[in-house]
């Protein structure tokens, strides 16, 4: 078995382990309801025989129907094109959750369980800057220097809000999440529009007039804990920000929560790195922690122009075959229900941080424009 799908297996094991053990407790603990579940069951199984004459007609009509767009098809229209456009449609303005994801009433917290870089802590803490590198140009900005490049979003009592869907490779989506930030191209062109020290004369104000912006391709994040993570340039569009409050508290995004995060909305959740340290233009594409392993490496959930549904869950070298993770994922989450569901994804996801820092998968102690190693170290989900 590859080294990846080995990874992957011992997460939904010491998940599994841990959702076994909740599951005999409250068996053991709620017999009365275990009852219940049975009488339940037996009426449900008694409902099945009744509609199943319901059922039959149902298929009878979804089958005309289905013929109805063949002949639409053939006669010169294409009524799957159109279904497919309206679905997408749909999906920027009502929100969907992806095949393969089911809803979850609130905003999940996952990770790798790693320590924090002693001395760090996120804002309101006055120490916290974020660190933009690109080459030779290295700034730093605070929480109050951030805020004071304008807010992104709708207005909404009184201030500018996103509101954003928010999908996990792990099967779980929470929709019409709302936060508050800046624009992400705003924080790069304090980076980008950056200048050298003027030394004086005409010819260094001639080359001054001539600089343009360097050149990048990838967006490299790394965090306190040790966690990477890349996102290519072509995926950053005016959709792309750095949150910084809950939208509807206002409050500053929790510790628990990562603090100041990228987000791209039509990205999956491993891309928005918590513990955000620094970030990183890059001229070449550079792996992070997740795509290392198995993920793909752009992990688009849709397309942001044409609203296409993409689902880049997984390496192209792996196929389907890592599907097995998310569908057992499911299988849990409807076992067990959502607390043990969470237990799975909380210990599976500690199990996963031992493992990587065992092989040394995390990037611990390394400001990001000092030279590369030759074996890197690069930890995160949502």
């Amino acid at each position: 078995m590859a080294g990846p799908e080995m990874y992957m297996l011992l997460v939904m094991a010491a998940g599994a382990a841990v959702g076994l053990m909740l599951y005999a407790l409250l068996m053991l603990a709620s017999p009365a309801q275990q009852n219940q579940q049975q009488q339940q069951q037996q009426q449900q199984q008694q409902q099945q025989g009744e509609l199943s004459a319901k059922a039959r007609r149902e298929v009878r009509k979804k089958q005309h129907l289905a013929d109805a767009a063949a002949a639409a098809a053939a006669s010169g229209e294409d009524a799957t094109q159109q279904q497919q456009q309206q679905q997408q449609q749909q999906y920027h303005e009502a929100g969907t959750v992806p095949a393969g994801n089911f809803p979850t009433p609130r905003w999940l917290t996952t990770d790798l369980g790693q320590p924090l870089r002693p001395g760090y802590a996120p804002p309101p803490d006055p120490a916290w800057r974020l660190r933009l590198v690109c080459g030779a140009r290295c700034v730093s900005i605070g929480l109050a220097e951030l805020e004071a490049l304008g807010e992104v979003g709708e207005t909404a009592a009184g201030a500018r809000v996103v509101a954003a869907d928010w999908h996990c490779v792990t099967g779980w989506s929470k929709l019409g999440l709302a936060f508050r930030g800046v624009p992400l191209a705003a924080v790069l062109r304090l980076l980008l529009r950056q200048r050298g020290e003027k030394k004086g004369g005409e010819e260094e104000e001639k080359e001054e007039e001539e600089e343009q912006e360097p050149e990048w391709d990838t967006l490299f994040q790394s965090c306190a804990d040790g966690y990477t993570a890349p996102i290519s340039r072509a995926d950053l569009g005016s959709a792309a920000f750095l949150a910084l409050r809950d939208g509807a508290t206002g409050a500053l995004l929790s510790a628990r929560h990562g603090g100041p995060r990228i987000v791209v909305p039509h990205l999956w959740g491993w891309k928005s790195a918590k513990w955000l340290e620094s970030v990183e233009l890059l001229p070449a594409y550079r792996p992070g922690f997740w795509e290392r392993i198995m993920c793909h490496p752009r992990g688009r959930v849709y397309d942001e122009t044409s609203g296409a549904l993409l689902q880049e869950r997984w390496a192209p070298c792996y196929g389907g075959r890592p599907g097995w993770a998310t569908a057992l994922a499911n299988a849990w989450h409807h076992a067990l229900g959502p607390g043990a569901y969470h237990a799975v994804l909380a210990y599976g996801g500690r199990a996963v941080g031992v493992l990587a820092g065992w092989r040394g998968l995390l990037r611990r102690g390394r400001r990001p424009h000092q030279p590369r190693a030759a074996h890197g170290d690069d930890k995160k989900t949502n």
